[in-house]
């Protein structure tokens, strides 16, 4: 499919696939405790990137206020963006990174 996987490209147990517009990254399950701390542990979640480091803050509160369970507040992450996770509906885990 024209994927380029890099193994372990961030150190620690991630491995990740890039292809042009798409980025995955998948974590060990012993890693994501690291950078979710509400993670209720095995499973798959998605993530999306917005454009500046408020607008993780900002969504995060809009979507609390809406009800949905926040599993990791924002945070500055060691990767050097604001980070957070929230649920879906469904309860599956969504990350939300700022591109900067």
């Amino acid at each position: 499919m024209g994927f380029e996987v890099q193994k372990d490209t961030h150190g620690g147990g991630r491995s990740c696939v890039d292809s042009p517009n798409q980025h995955f990254d998948i974590d060990d399950v012993n890693v994501e405790p690291q950078w979710n701390g509400g993670s209720p542990g095995q499973g798959v979640s998605s993530g999306f990137e917005v454009d500046h480091r408020d607008d993780v803050d900002k969504l995060v509160a809009r979507l609390s206020s809406l009800g949905h369970r926040i599993q990791q507040p924002p945070f500055d992450a060691p990767w050097g963006r604001r980070f957070a996770v929230v649920e879906d509906p469904d309860g599956t885990p969504v990350g939300l990174m700022s591109a900067d």
